[in-house]
């Protein structure tokens, strides 16, 4: 795993300690995915490239991350984006929410091995946590490849302080999708940020983070029961 990192170059800059953490968690991912069927991603140079550099994108890229705070990474899945994130942002505290119990009991191992005492992963779905004691209370939210943006907006930004912010891990083609999506941002309490754009080079198409800033709060009508935001979008 770790000749597969030091084959990124994007991932060359990170501190040999990170690096390390990266290999160790590489190696636990590919060994429970065997059994427990994580990812789709089996080879170490797809997970080096596919997940942790993906992950770890808005790294320097991203002003929120300079401060310490509460951040919340909604269908976390497998780890990601939030075990690469809090290895290398060790002064924000991470939560992980993973409605698959295989998956959040797999994080939740691997964090507890990794010593990321950072890191807290909850078996619930977004909607219960933005209408509970998670509302209002995280300066960041993230959610990579889990559902469409007017979704992800809709449980997204109830987690959220106001000044808060959303980053979304996209194609740059869901531009058209957050355009559609503008009008029910507003009504969330949101607002569009200047994104962050990448590719890779096997990429066709550039990648992107659409960062949404919270500015007013959210209607207490939402979320929507659980399903009905990835079900039926509201956009």
């Amino acid at each position: 795993m770790r000749a597969a990192i030091e084959g990124v170059d994007e991932l060359k800059p990170l501190p040999p300690a990170l690096l390390d953490g990266l290999a160790r968690f590489g190696d636990m991912l590919l060994e429970a995915n065997d059994q427990f069927n994580l990812t789709a991603i089996r080879t170490p140079e797809g997970v080096a490239r596919l997940h942790f550099a993906d992950s770890l994108a808005p790294l320097n890229a991203e002003p929120a991350f300079a401060d310490p705070g509460r951040a919340i990474d909604i269908g976390t899945g497998a780890g990601f984006p939030l075990i690469p994130l809090a290895m290398a942002l060790p002064h924000i505290r991470w939560m992980g929410l993973e409605s698959t119990a295989k998956k959040c009991s797999f994080v939740s191992k691997a964090s507890r091995e990794l010593g990321l005492r950072n890191v807290r992963v909850e078996n619930q779905r977004a909607e219960d946590a933005g209408r509970g004691d998670l509302r209002g209370a995280c300066d960041i939210a993230t959610a990579r490849a889990v559902g469409p943006i007017a979704s992800l907006i809709e449980v997204g930004l109830p987690l959220l302080r106001t000044a808060g912010i959303l980053l979304l891990w996209k194609m740059r083609s869901a531009e058209e999708e957050l355009e559609n999506a503008l009008d029910l941002l507003d009504q969330m309490g949101g607002e569009a940020l200047d994104p962050i754009f990448y590719r890779y080079p096997e990429d066709k198409q550039e990648r992107a983070i659409f960062r949404i800033a919270k500015i007013k709060p959210t209607p207490a009508i939402y979320p929507r029961r659980n399903g009905l935001p990835f079900r039926n979008p509201l956009a």
